[in-house]
């Protein structure tokens, strides 16, 4: 049975595979042949590929916190890069998954026949948290907690956090410290400093 949603799906699925070697621009049309004795129809995709493109320049905006070196981790296509629809969607995505950010948005604009610009448009979310309680028990009598964390300190992609615990026998203190990516590497580094008296 036709469907056209199915040749909407396979356009799309045309246009990712031509995309993802580069060619940024190629467009799908199909041809429809019917068979008019046994009521089938062929399906002929003609695709205009146009010329290989790169990247020419990634321009952000919208981050008044995060630094755009943070943002550039996260994006899988530099100047100089063949376009890769795939890398474009994944690097989109993996904005949105920092909790960084409360919008992400990447378009492309044409440059020239070959080349053109990502620009990255993000929204920030509060990335901040203050938290503070209290309770009472028999032994150790009335308890006070607090404590803040932030998974974006000054806009560095730094994930810390800082907390502490009192009552009239015990004291605790905790820090903790992770940045996923060292010097900007692929690497990270956690720490965590415990106290208890």
């Amino acid at each position: 049975t036709f469907n056209i949603k199915k040749m909407r799906h396979d356009i799309k699925m045309i246009k990712n595979a031509v995309g993802d070697i580069g060619y940024a621009f190629a467009k799908v049309e199909p041809n429809l042949h019917r068979m008019p004795n046994n009521g089938i129809v062929n399906i002929q995709y003609n695709i205009q590929s146009g010329k290989k493109v790169t990247i020419n320049d990634v321009l952000i905006s919208g981050n008044s916190i995060t630094k755009d070196r943070v943002i550039r981790r996260y994006i899988y296509l530099a100047p100089g890069d063949t376009f890769s629809a795939t890398d474009l969607r994944d690097s989109k995505n993996a904005l949105a998954r920092t909790g960084y950010f409360e919008k992400v948005d990447i378009q492309t604009q044409r440059v020239n026949d070959n080349s053109i610009n990502l620009f990255v448009k993000v929204k920030e979310a509060h990335t901040g948290n203050i938290q503070a309680g209290g309770g009472y028990g028999d032994y150790e009598g009335f308890t006070v907690n607090a404590s803040v964390s932030d998974k974006n300190l000054f806009g560095t992609g730094w994930d810390t956090s800082l907390g502490c615990e009192f009552s009239k026998v015990s004291k605790n203190f905790n820090l903790s410290f992770t940045n996923p990516r060292i010097w900007d590497s692929l690497y990270g580094l956690s720490v965590n400093l415990y106290k208890k008296d």
